[in-house]
């Protein structure tokens, strides 16, 4: 672990590894604090974000009896036995009990303008899960900036285009290379060699293209992540060992895009008969195949729709 930052630009690293930081004095505008703990560095990942904690009792413009101070963030941590919906209910009495009084007293309005359904429609307390905030959350006064889970859904979808155009040129050029192959057809089935496993050996080469094309993607996405940080100002990890959903949809990925990638050159390739293959009597791009032309159709569709919906 690295040594706290903020910690650090404050005292220098030499008085954190002296250890003569706790019981040192910060003043915060009027107000003077003691060093009694230093916090490990958050993770970058993290929405809470600090540069110093200042305990409630300590700080005292925190102890407010106003429970309508909207300045403070509340986390609870519930026991395993507890579902959120049991404290969930019991929120509403809080609502009633505390912030109801201190409405009509502080607002100076007859309790009689104010029914219960007004209460909950204008002040309410409600559960939000830790790992909710980031990406589903859109509340007034955040902590930071929250990202969108409609950007995921959107990249998602585009990364699946941007395979499904890849699969597609791979399959037109193993096709295309269909009549120089022919010959290799022709005589592996002359010597006794069945179609299945003519497939068999058409499905293993594009295995270990889509395989070295993976661990290639894998170099480039670690050398470029370095560069596109600091142009775009994130600070993206990307580790598959210490994350193992993501080794997993990329070892699933494999075998899926070698399916949908050499299926159909693997069984074109193999329909041959050895007699054509190897007289010569196959000729290059004579007739192209309606399923053919509509992967070609269907590619152009996929890139013309990248590119307006990245314009617009």
């Amino acid at each position: 672990n690295s040594p706290p930052r903020q910690a650090m630009a404050i005292f220098g690293k030499n008085a954190l590894q002296e250890g003569t930081v706790l019981g040192q004095l910060i003043k915060s505008g009027e107000d003077t604090y003691e060093v009694t703990g230093i916090v490990e560095n958050i993770p970058v990942n993290s929405h809470f974000n600090f540069d110093m904690l200042v305990s409630m009792s300590t700080n005292q413009n925190a102890l407010s009896p106003i429970w309508l101070n909207m300045g403070f963030w509340t986390y609870v941590k519930l026991r395993n036995d507890v579902h959120p919906d049991q404290l969930q209910g019991k929120l509403r009495n809080l609502v009633l009990q505390y912030v109801k009084p201190q409405i009509i007293q502080y607002m100076n309005l007859p309790e009689s303008n104010f029914s219960s359904n007004n209460i909950d429609d204008n002040f309410r307390f409600f559960l939000q899960p830790l790992t909710d905030i980031h990406l589903h959350s859109n509340l007034l006064s955040e902590l930071g900036s929250n990202g969108n889970v409609q950007y995921i859904y959107t990249f998602g979808l585009i990364s699946i285009f941007i395979i499904l155009i890849a699969c597609i040129n791979f399959m037109n050029l193993s096709t295309a290379r269909s009549v120089k192959r022919a010959k290799e057809v022709g005589i592996r089935k002359t010597l006794g060699s069945s179609r299945n496993v003519l497939i068999w050996q058409f499905f293993i080469e594009s295995f270990v293209f889509i395989l070295i094309a993976m661990l290639f993607a894998l170099g480039l996405t670690e050398a470029f992540r370095g560069p596109f940080n600091i142009i775009a100002e994130k600070n993206l990890t990307f580790n598959v060992f210490s994350q193992p959903w993501i080794l997993g949809i990329i070892v699933g990925l494999v075998p899926v895009i070698t399916l949908l990638a050499g299926g159909y050159p693997a069984i074109y390739m193999t329909r041959y008969s050895p007699l054509k293959a190897l007289n010569g009597s196959l000729i290059s791009g004579s007739k192209r195949s309606t399923f053919r032309n509509g992967l070609v159709i269907f590619q152009f569709m996929i890139s013309i729709g990248l590119v307006i919906s990245t314009n617009s």
